[in-house]
C-alpha cells in the first residue's frame, strides 16, 4: 500500500520509523554464469486496433521480455499530444 504524496516534496515523513541496523548477509558474492542478456530479434505487431478514438491497441501476437521501441508518426495539428504506452497480458486489458 503506496502512502500519497510519499515522494513529493514537503511530506511529512515524521510518523516514519528509522532504518535498522542488520548483520550482512553471509556467503562469497559470485557472478551468475549465465549467456549475457542480448537482442535476439525484433517483432513487429500481428494487429492494430483502435477500440476508442486516438486510442489504439496493438496486439504483438506473443507475450514476451524485452524493450518497447515506439515510432509515431503524424500531422503537425496532433505534434506535442500525449503518447501513453501500459503492457497487458493475454487480452487481459481494458479500455478506459
Amino acid at each position: 500500500m503506496e502512502l500519497h504524496g510519499w515522494a513529493a516534496p514537503g511530506y511529512d515523513d515524521s510518523g516514519w520509523e528509522n532504518a535498522g541496523v542488520v548483520s550482512a548477509p553471509g556467503g562469497a558474492l559470485r557472478s551468475q554464469m549465465i549467456d549475457p542478456i542480448r537482442v535476439t530479434g525484433t517483432l513487429k505487431p500481428v494487429s492494430v486496433t483502435e477500440p476508442k478514438p486516438g486510442m489504439f491497441i496493438v496486439d504483438m501476437g506473443q507475450n514476451m521480455v524485452g524493450w518497447c521501441r515506439l515510432h509515431v508518426n503524424g500531422s503537425r495539428r496532433n505534434a506535442g499530444l500525449p503518447a501513453a504506452r501500459r503492457n497487458a497480458e493475454g487480452g487481459r486489458h481494458s479500455v478506459p
